[in-house]
């Protein structure tokens, strides 16, 4: 699997994130509030969704790859901002300075906190229908199997 799959699986092993973003039925099919990139049509907050920013190898001077890091993102969507900063807030205490396996074949060295974005989504032209959004930006040294 990918980085981010592997993310998203420790993820969904934390009570206190799956208490955050309950699963969601939507036409007969339950589907995880952690996803990875974007929702299926018809979800809604609170959800959160991990996704790949930037990778860069780290080659050691004989030109063997000692290391990967990548940038990734994962947004915390919530109705409320108060809901989306909860959200956001179970993630980065378990992921930050986090290291160890994640999934089947990623070997996390290490996941480094960047920083955090607000902003509020505005759902067409309704002014008044709003979704507010905390972006939580880590950097993660990992090897892949």
């Amino acid at each position: 699997m990918s980085l981010v799959a592997d993310l998203r699986t420790l993820l969904l092993a934390q009570t206190t994130i799956v208490d955050t973003v309950p699963a969601q039925t939507i036409g007969g099919i339950s589907y995880s509030a952690v996803l990875v990139d974007h929702p299926p049509q018809g979800m809604v907050p609170p959800m959160a969704m991990v996704k790949l920013t930037g990778t860069a190898p780290q080659v050691c001077m004989d030109g063997t790859l000692a290391a990967q890091i990548a940038d990734v993102d994962i947004d915390c969507v919530g109705q409320t901002r108060s809901s989306s900063a909860s959200v956001a807030s179970a993630i980065a205490a378990f992921l930050d300075d986090r290291a160890g396996s994640a999934g089947s074949n990623t070997n996390i060295l290490q996941v480094i906190y960047r920083d955090q974005r607000d902003e509020v989504v505005h759902l067409g032209d309704a002014r008044d229908t709003r979704y507010y959004v905390r972006t939580l930006r880590f950097q993660v040294w990992h090897e892949q199997s």
